[in-house]
C-alpha cells in the first residue's frame, strides 16, 4: 500500500474533488488555447477567478487534512488529553486547531505534539506558507496583487498534497 493510499478516506475524498476540478479547468484552458474550445464562455477572465477559488479551495483542503490527521493521531494514541485538546478546539468554538494551516502554525502544532517537523521538509512547508498568504489576499481583499495562473493553483495543490504526505507519514 503506498503512503497515499494511506492517507484517512475523508482526505482522500477532499482530493479526488479537487482533482476531478483541475482535471476539468485544465482541459478546458488546454482547448481554449489550442482553440478548439467547445465552451466559448471559458475565457481568460472566468479561468482567473476559477484560479482564485481553487487557492481557496486548496487552503481548506489542507486545514481539513490537517484536522483530520490530528484527530486520527490522537484516536490512535488513545490519548484523553490529546483527544480532548481537540474535541475542545474542534467542537466547542475556539477555532485553534481549524485556522489556517500556515508555516508557524503547523510547527506550533507539532511542538505542542512533542513531535519534530522534519527537516528536510521546510522548504515544502514554506512554499505552501507562501500559497497561503496569496489565499489569503484573495479570500479577504477579493484580489491578489499577484498574476496568479492555473500551474499556480497546481503547483500549490501538489505541494499542499505533499506536505499532508508527510504530515500523515509523521503522525502514523
Amino acid at each position: 500500500m503506498s503512503d497515499h493510499e494511506k492517507l484517512h478516506p475523508d482526505i482522500l475524498k477532499i482530493e479526488s474533488g479537487l482533482d476531478k476540478i483541475f482535471n476539468r479547468v485544465i482541459r478546458l484552458s488546454t482547448e481554449r488555447n489550442a482553440n478548439i474550445s467547445i465552451d466559448p464562455s471559458f475565457d481568460e477572465e472566468i479561468e482567473a477567478e476559477i484560479v482564485k477559488h481553487l487557492f481557496v479551495r486548496v487552503s481548506g483542503y489542507l486545514e481539513q487534512s490537517l484536522k483530520l490527521i490530528i484527530k486520527s493521531y490522537a484516536e490512535q494514541q488513545k490519548s484523553p488529553a490529546l483527544l480532548n485538546y481537540f474535541l475542545e478546539t474542534e467542537y466547542r468554538g475556539n477555532k485553534d486547531i481549524s485556522r489556517n494551516a500556515n508555516a508557524s502554525y503547523i510547527r506550533e502544532l507539532f511542538k505542542k505534539l512533542k513531535i519534530n517537523f522534519p527537516e528536510s521538509s521546510n522548504e515544502l512547508l514554506n512554499r505552501v506558507d507562501e500559497a497561503l498568504q496569496k489565499r489569503h489576499e484573495i479570500a479577504h481583499k477579493g484580489e491578489t496583487s499577484a498574476i496568479l495562473g492555473l500551474r499556480d493553483a497546481q503547483k500549490y495543490y501538489d505541494q499542499a498534497k505533499n506536505l499532508i504526505l508527510i504530515i500523515s507519514a509523521i503522525y502514523n
